[in-house]
């Protein structure tokens, strides 16, 4: 496990005591813009970098089939006790999962965290995972002064994914559409 990984190894019991509050955030994004998905014959969803779980329990609560995957143990077995079946998997050594084998792959607030060239294999990983749609939730490409802060105690690639981000979705994803979610996210999409 990289360094990344052991970090937030060590901060899940942290992200824990969030995991009520973000299934309510990411509930309230969800149904507002749950159409972008709808009448597309979605059932099977692989939530990478899946942390405690919440991103993929909100789509497990609108009767998804969801699948949650991360590189740290620690963020797993959170997942776990928040009722998502959660697997270890670190996408630098490559998912271990057939190409087009879920209808859609999903990940929030993974993107913006990891340096340019395991964002890069990151995006092609969702690409060759998804059977019909890839779906992002990230920041968007600006600079918030509080944001800036708490991303550079933590040290990832987030001033990267600022400046390189975009041209990373667009090399990887040929029809990449961006929505709006909330002041400070967006979802990218790909199908």
């Amino acid at each position: 496990m990289d360094e990344h990984g052991k970090l937030f190894n060590n901060i899940a019991p942290y992200y824990q005591l969030f995991f009520k509050y973000q299934v309510w955030y990411y509930g309230r994004i969800v149904d507002k813009n749950i159409n972008v998905i709808e009448n597309k014959d979605i059932d099977t969803v692989l939530d990478i970098g899946c942390g405690t779980g919440a991103f993929g329990y909100v789509f497990k609560e609108r009767g998804f089939s969801v699948t949650g995957i991360d590189v740290a143990p620690e963020m797993v077995k959170r997942g776990i006790n928040n009722d998502l079946y959660c697997e270890k998997g670190d996408i630098r050594e490559g998912l271990d999962l057939a190409d087009n084998s879920y209808d859609m792959v999903i990940s929030a607030m993974v993107a913006h965290g990891l340096d340019q060239n395991i964002r890069h294999k990151f995006f092609e990983e969702t690409k060759r995972i998804a059977k019909k749609i890839v779906l992002i939730q990230d920041y968007k490409f600006q600079h918030k002064f509080f944001v800036d802060i708490i991303e550079k105690l933590e040290g990832g690639g987030y001033f990267n994914y600022l400046d390189q981000g975009i041209s990373q979705f667009n090399s990887v994803f040929d029809n990449l559409s961006i929505k709006e979610v909330s002041r400070n996210l967006n979802w990218y999409i790909s199908e």
